[in-house]
């Protein structure tokens, strides 16, 4: 046996077994025709000598390096969750993810940075815009598949689309029938596909319902970072105060703990004083007391999902453009945030 493991190589490997180096090679990579037996022989010399095949080299060879790209903003915290079902599809289909944290601005520029210093075979994207042109045509000049993060991009492929539409609009006829009218939306300020599906949804309720809308009620906040100006949740205080605002759907998990401290700084409380609905469900929402009831979003089953359509478009380039995105269902869990208006209050 060879002393020194890192200075093995598949020539080492080759004479230990007795066989070729291309049979050696065609072993590594499951690869051509090959007797059961021959394999164990090599597989056992590979283990004796300590050999670890070189991935990097493979990949120059085959074109494949079995790495995909997560561009994304690090700082909104559901993407750890989605982060891990990423890695489990890819792990289980041989890849790597390499994550770069893109943050909110400049985000060209940190793009074109990692991937001239990064072999892979496509890209995750989760950008906080689709209207940045620049790094749209930089994306769609890259000759692997890309794949969006609940964007809609052209010539570039979305790859899974949350249902808010639905999600909103169940939340909202939920309040309906506890008798709540004076409902206020808080949502992102950023004109992309999720956030313009949940202001749909909740329009929509009110449509259907026949009932009048009061469009100040919908609060933009901006949600780059977790650093964002309160002043909008503290603005809505006064209005819980005198009844013109009953109830609240907080569709952004970044706002909770922010709209929490305000009411708990104004003496304002729920649901005795404003009832709460929330997206996301999360150690916060269920321990709470009394815990919050929410939309909940299947974080693990997004990641894996993405990462699926990913490796479909690595494995089957002619289809990338023409699969539609998979769309995810969401679960409302009913807790204890809400509460039934008096015909009075």
């Amino acid at each position: 046996m060879l002393n020194n493991k890192n200075k093995v190589s598949i020539v080492d490997v080759a004479k230990h077994a007795g066989v070729g180096v291309g049979t050696v090679s065609r072993a590594i990579n499951d690869n051509g025709s090959i007797s059961l037996e021959t394999k164990q022989k090599i597989m056992q010399s590979i283990n004796e000598l300590g050999y670890v095949p070189n991935r990097i080299a493979q990949s120059l060879r085959s074109q494949q390096y079995k790495n995909i790209l997560f561009f994304v903003n690090m700082s909104i915290p559901t993407f750890p969750k989605i982060i891990n079902g990423i890695y489990s599809q890819l792990e289980n289909e041989g890849y790597m993810l390499s994550l770069c944290n893109i943050g909110a601005n400049n985000i060209l520029d940190k793009i074109k940075l990692y991937t001239s210093h990064h072999h892979f075979d496509g890209i995750i994207l989760a950008s906080p815009h689709e209207d940045d042109e620049e790094l749209n045509e930089f994306l769609r000049s890259l000759n692997v598949p890309v794949v969006t993060f609940e964007l809609v991009i052209p010539g570039l492929a979305t790859g899974i689309s949350v249902d808010y539409h639905t999600a909103v609009k169940h939340a909202t006829n939920y309040l309906f029938s506890l008798n709540h009218k004076n409902i206020a939306l808080l949502c992102s300020s950023t004109d992309i596909p999720s956030n313009r599906a949940i202001i749909e949804g909740f329009k929509d309720s009110f449509a259907t319902n026949n009932l009048d809308l009061d469009e100040n009620l919908i609060v933009r906040i901006n949600s780059s970072s977790n650093d964002f100006n309160t002043s909008e949740l503290i603005n809505l205080m006064p209005k819980i105060r005198s009844k013109k605002v009953s109830a609240i759907l907080c569709m952004h998990r970044t706002f909770l703990p922010g709209l929490l401290q305000v009411m708990k700084d104004s003496q304002i409380s729920y649901p005795e004083d404003v009832s709460l609905v929330a997206i996301e469900d999360y150690e916060l929402t269920s321990l709470l007391n009394p815990s919050i009831t929410v939309i909940k979003r299947p974080l693990l089953q997004m990641g894996k999902k993405i990462a699926e359509m990913v490796l479909h478009f690595i494995q089957k380039p002619e289809l990338y453009g023409n699969s539609v995105p998979t769309v995810i269902s969401t679960e409302f869990i009913v807790r204890e945030s809400c509460k039934v208006l008096n015909e009075k209050e």
